[in-house]
């Protein structure tokens, strides 16, 4: 007779806050960090945004060949022994294309979409930044979903600690830990 490991629910008590958090991680960025390197006095005139979808232009003129695109995406890192992933809400550069083909399918069955993306790691934990000091970008896939879910993002083999996570999964611990780091930065 076999018998399984069953799997649990990821909860703990933070050392920072004192509350018990239950459930696995689900944590998200509101906006691209693009967005944050605009001056918030350029913002209403440079960007457009919403909870998943932001446009941000280099001038006024609102040139869409000078865009920057980006959709918010959904990163799955998988904890062991635990029910549930740990979720990253994360922004993932388009192109014009592939952001236009999502911006006009937003409210149908996103199935079928799929595109290439570049993720900027700039999340708690993971931020790192190259030789030259720009911050690291890592190549993906995006996914749509069905039933109004936001597409999934799957990083391009690389050597990144967050390619090597979302593969291979995370401990209890490092799981707490990268909780901590988004939620009481």
């Amino acid at each position: 007779m076999f018998f399984r490991k069953k799997k649990r629910v990821f909860s703990y008590k933070c050392s920072d806050c004192g509350d018990i958090h239950k459930g696995s991680p689900s944590v998200y960025q509101k906006r691209p960090i693009h967005y944050l390197n605009v001056p918030k006095s350029e913002r209403d005139d440079l960007t457009v945004t919403s909870d998943d979808l932001c446009i941000i232009y280099k001038t006024s003129d609102k040139n869409k060949e000078d865009a920057s695109y980006f959709i918010r995406t959904i990163l799955e890192i998988p904890i062991t022994n635990v029910e549930e992933p740990m979720l990253l809400g994360v922004w993932v550069s388009q192109s014009h294309d592939s952001f236009q083909k999502y911006f006009e399918t937003f409210d149908d069955d996103q199935s079928d979409f799929s595109s290439f993306g570049w993720l900027h790691v700039n999340q708690p934990h993971y931020q790192s930044f190259d030789a030259d000091g720009f911050m690291t970008r890592l190549g993906c896939d995006v996914v749509g979903q069905s039933g109004g879910h936001r597409p999934r993002l799957y990083l391009h083999d690389s050597d990144h600690e967050l390619v090597f996570d979302q593969r291979n999964g995370i401990s209890w611990e490092k799981a707490e830990k990268i909780h901590k780091l988004w939620i009481h930065p």
